[in-house]
């Protein structure tokens, strides 16, 4: 059941047998209330690819989205970067507006 005041935060991996000149997503985050707008959120920009995943996520009003590309760089949305604390330091990160 839904869980109140919660936020969820959905990953999707790009399967390892998968070729990397058939997505250059390797995965894909987005921070949002649980429930059905987590789910329809991350799966949209995931399938747009790191060329229109922002674009996307301004149009869906997604705010809170982390992209990391199959050559390890890290695409985050700047709402969400603000939020983030990294562990050590990460390199390449290249902030979204």
């Amino acid at each position: 059941w839904p869980a109140n005041q919660a936020q969820a935060v959905t990953v999707l991996i790009q399967p390892a047998h998968a070729s990397s000149s058939a997505s250059a997503s390797a995965s894909t985050s987005e921070l949002t209330k649980p429930g059905v707008l987590s789910d329809v959120a991350s799966k949209p920009l995931f399938i747009a690819g790191p060329a229109d995943w922002p674009r996307l996520a301004k149009k869906m009003r997604v705010k809170h989205a982390l992209f990391i590309r199959t050559d390890g760089t890290i695409e985050v949305t700047r709402a969400f970067n603000e939020r983030l604390s990294w562990e050590k330091p990460v390199s390449p990160v290249r902030v979204i507006e």
